[in-house]
Formats: structure tokens, C-alpha cells, sequence
């Protein structure tokens, strides 16, 4: 939570949804190993970030 800190909270929680459902699908499917499910979720966490760093650029032009 120390890297999110100064981030606006709603966001926070729709990266906590979005992470949770994204893990308990994977899971779910049961035929992907864990392994493999890290690379989905810091490929979206990436996309997410990198989304609400661009919203920000535009609030602040």
C-alpha cells in the first residue's frame, strides 16, 4: 500500500476489484498455474497504471 500512497482512493479500489476478480478467474479456470498467473496481473497492473497516470497528465494541462 506504501507504492500507492497519494493515489486517489477510488482508484485504489477499483485496482483492488479489478486485481481480485482477475487472480480468482485465473485460478478458477483451474488449469493455469499459479506461475503463470503472475505475468497476467503485472501486465495488468501495468496497463491499469499506466491508464491513470495518462487520466492525470490530462487533469493537470
Amino acid at each position: 500500500m506504501a507504492a500507492l500512497e497519494g493515489v486517489d482512493a477510488e482508484f485504489v479500489r477499483d485496482l483492488d476489484t479489478i486485481l481480485s476478480s482477475l487472480v480468482y478467474g485465473l485460478l478458477a479456470r483451474g488449469e493455469i498455474e499459479v506461475s503463470a498467473i503472475v505475468p497476467a496481473v503485472d501486465r495488468t497492473g501495468y496497463w491499469l497504471t499506466i491508464g491513470y497516470e495518462a487520466a492525470c497528465e490530462r487533469r493537470v494541462v
